[in-house]
């Protein structure tokens, strides 16, 4: 029998994605492991691998279609081996009248959208999420000059914040951290060569983020039937800002890393969130999110959270302060920092242990982090 390449879930959030090209045709040899395709997802373009080595068949999907997860896409064998002519298994169609893809009729619903006067950009005039989110976008803008089509990327997005924001019952705490031994701990590690590409912010407190998630494991947990589940890994996705939308990379097993290890796979996942060379497995099992926009200048602010994971830390800049001391007045370094939380699966006292714990990590590094 051929095998069949599968369209694979290349996140933990992803339903469907986007076959943008085939990097080779039919007759070509492959070996397994071989990039074949070039897939779009929610939060990047990643490559299609060859799941055997033989002939590429068939290719059941052109490029440029939006493939549910679990669709077989290919054939893999030798020719004229069965399975050659098989077509490709689609699930049965359950719309009666618009030919609309499921995450299209959620956002539709969601944004009072008539799904039925959306023009479809799929296979066979399938109206699929980016086609939601563009008509969604034309309601509520004003006229303009100048305009663009909303990338496939954001328009995933919105529909999962959209989500997020509306099903998830959230409350946040904020709380104004003193950066003065951080600053001089970064200083110092760097100078002293243990960091030759520099040690920054974001670093710190996702190595203090993983030491507060192993003191308060509730917010390294996830809502799933009526069920608080807690996960053993704290793998931390950190949130970075693209042209068009965020992709969040995640840094697996957080609570093992040393900073220097932690600093190392953020350098790595950043630059290729950038580049646009995303693995699938740099996406994958994310348990909490940091998002920093401190180096914006920004003093603070909240983020939303990104599901199925229960909080995101929210980092402002660091800023000087005058403080008001029973003997003194001196001037201060501080950072404050908003946590929001999944109200299903945590309460203002877990949130807030979970803080002060972070806080005395970054007040004092030297004696809570391991280089």
């Amino acid at each position: 029998m051929a095998t069949p390449v599968i369209m694979p879930q290349m996140s933990d959030t992803m339903t469907e994605g986007t076959l943008v090209r085939w990097l080779k045709a039919e007759g070509d040899e492959v070996e397994a492991g071989d990039p074949i395709a070039e897939v779009e997802t929610d939060k990047a373009i990643m490559e299609l691998e060859a799941p055997a080595r033989g002939t590429l068949l068939r290719v059941f999907v052109p490029p440029d279609t939006v493939v549910s997860c679990g669709t077989r896409v290919a054939l893999i064998g030798v020719p004229g081996e069965q399975g050659e002519d098989e077509p490709p298994a689609h699930p049965p169609s359950t719309e009666s009248r618009v030919h609309a893809s499921p995450a299209a009729r959620k956002l539709a619903s969601r944004s009072d959208i008539d799904i039925r006067q959306v023009p479809g950009s799929g296979p066979g005039g399938r109206v699929v999420l980016r086609d939601v989110a563009a008509a969604a976008a034309e309601v509520l803008k004003e006229p303009a000059a100048n305009s663009r089509e909303f990338p496939r990327q954001r328009s995933v997005m919105v529909s999962r914040l959209v989500s997020s924001h509306q099903e998830i019952p959230t409350f946040t705490v904020t709380r104004t951290i003193r950066m003065d031994r951080a600053l001089a701990f970064r200083k110092l590690q760097t100078e002293s060569g243990a960091f030759p590409e520099g040690l920054g912010i974001t670093e710190l407190c996702v190595a203090a983020a993983a030491r507060a998630l192993g003191a308060e494991p509730r917010l390294n947990a996830r809502y799933a039937d009526g069920r608080v589940i807690l996960q053993e890994a704290v793998n931390i996705g950190i949130a970075v800002g693209l042209e068009d939308f965020v992709a969040v990379p995640v840094i697996q097993r957080c609570n093992a890393l040393t900073l220097k290890e932690i600093a190392a796979e953020f350098r790595r996942i950043t630059a290729a969130a950038k580049g646009g060379s995303l693995l699938p497995d740099d996406t994958r099992g994310g348990t909490f999110t940091v998002s920093n926009l401190g180096m914006l200048g920004v003093d603070q602010f909240s983020a939303i959270i990104n599901p199925p994971e229960a909080a995101i830390l929210a980092v402002g800049t660091i800023r000087r302060e005058i403080s008001f001391e029973v003997d003194r007045i001196e001037a201060r370094n501080v950072m404050s920092v908003t946590l929001t939380v999944d109200h299903r699966v945590a309460d203002g006292l877990h949130a807030a242990r979970w803080l002060q714990e972070f806080a005395r990590v970054l007040e004092n590094p030297d004696q809570t982090l391991a280089i």
